[in-house]
């Protein structure tokens, strides 16, 4: 129903008015949002680690930065679900899903903020992130992967082998799920090539480990890139073989990596970003050098850099064209067309990816735990979610009506 104000222009020397046609009636229609949880809820997502095989964090959202001074962010739910999390949020149609270090898997209600269900699994240990496919979420522990489907029916899918442990985040090549296991006595890693449908897998060439695997791996066309001490290992995801890349210094745990128009970009411990050309297998510095880099992004040919005190973008070819500044550490979480998600602790801040200089910022509701962090936050298609550590789970969405007075 349209709400009436009513303005009345009263005067001391005056009689109030006492008829209808002597007062200003100004009706107000209350604005029509659209609601799109139907057309969420009848569609078919996909949805994984970094955003897309590719790890360039980078998710396919349609929401954009709200417009104009009136317009802003608005926290729709908070829960605590007071748990421990070292992974990434997943989507699906319904639910968000969050598993613990403890062994606990959450599904909690993308719209409402309601926790669904709570899926305990003893002698389980979630530290990497699963996958969606098709709406059926893939969650590995440190030994295992489970299934759930649309009703969140549980299924173990799929256990490595005494002394193996499943590395990596998943990832995916058409219908399989590509995995790492790795054996720390024997310094031994596996790619694993999975069919989640049938069960059905293979093992490709073992991989000496020297120094260090990365917990992640990039697939694109028929191939896995896995980057480990001081090579790029280029995997074929259909007869198994293998081709090494040497780099120049050895990856770490401090070590980024994403791919972006046929390139594979990396950071070495000077800070400095390099790139990989999977066509012309070649490796080249991009001249682009910062201070201490905590994370990559990418959308088209651009490529964010989240570092100690901020964040920058550069063009592909290494030209700069923006850089934010700031006395804190800034870690690029992820992004869409529109919108850039950057954490600062326990912070988050939504970037205007069209016009630079706004921004918008929230602290997570602690409940007095001011050592807590953000460790995830992920942009879907209708609002941004974001997890910290300790398990406190926020959603923001962009139709808030500011009062400018």
């Amino acid at each position: 129903m349209a709400e009436k104000i009513v303005i009345s222009f009263d005067d001391e020397e005056t009689e109030k008015p006492q008829k209808p046609e002597d007062k200003i009636i100004i009706e107000i229609k209350p604005a029509e949002k659209p609601d799109k949880s139907k057309e969420i809820k009848n569609s078919t997502l996909n949805f994984q680690y970094r955003g897309n095989t590719h790890l360039a964090g980078l998710d396919e959202s349609p929401l954009t930065y709200p417009a104009g001074l009136e317009n802003g962010f608005g926290k729709i739910f908070s829960v605590s679900l007071k748990d421990n999390f070292l992974n990434s949020i997943l989507l699906t149609n319904k639910f968000i899903i969050l598993s613990s270090s403890g062994g606990s898997i959450y599904f909690v209600d993308r719209f409402r903020g309601e926790l669904v269900s709570r899926c305990i699994i003893e002698n389980e240990a979630f530290e990497k992130t699963g996958i969606v496919i098709k709406n059926k979420v893939y969650i590995n522990s440190v030994k295992s992967i489970y299934s759930y489907d649309d009703s969140l029916n549980e299924k173990k899918i799929y256990e490595s082998a005494g002394g193996y442990y499943i590395w990596a985040h998943l990832n995916k090549s058409g219908k399989q799920i590509i995995f790492l296991e790795y054996s720390p006595e024997l310094k031994i890693a596996v790619p694993v090539v999975f069919n989640p449908e049938s069960g059905e897998y293979k093992k490709c060439r073992e991989i000496n480990i020297r120094h260090y695997i990365s917990d992640a791996l990039i697939t694109c066309e028929g191939f896995a890139y896995i980057l480990h001490d001081n090579v790029i290992l280029k995997t074929d995801l259909k007869d198994y073989s293998s081709v090494s890349y040497q780099l120049n210094f050895d990856i770490s745990p401090d070590s980024n990596f994403l791919l972006s128009d046929g390139k594979i970009y990396f950071n070495n411990g000077n800070n400095e970003l390099f790139y990989f050309d999977i066509k012309n297998e070649d490796i080249k510095f991009t001249g682009i050098k910062c201070g201490y880099i905590n994370s990559l992004a990418s959308v088209g040919d651009n490529i964010f850099i989240g570092l100690i005190s901020g964040w920058q973008l550069f063009k592909a070819s290494g030209m700069p064209v923006y850089t934010y500044d700031d006395i804190t550490e800034n870690r690029i979480e992820s992004l869409n067309r529109h919108i850039l998600a950057v954490s600062k602790e326990n912070k988050i801040i939504f970037h205007n990816l069209d016009k630079f200089q706004e921004a918008e910022g929230f602290s997570l509701t602690t409940g007095g735990m001011e050592s807590d962090k953000i460790i995830s936050a992920r942009i879907g298609e209708d609002a941004v979610f974001v997890l910290s550590k300790n398990g406190i789970l926020e959603a923001f969405n962009n139709d808030k009506l500011n009062i400018v007075i």
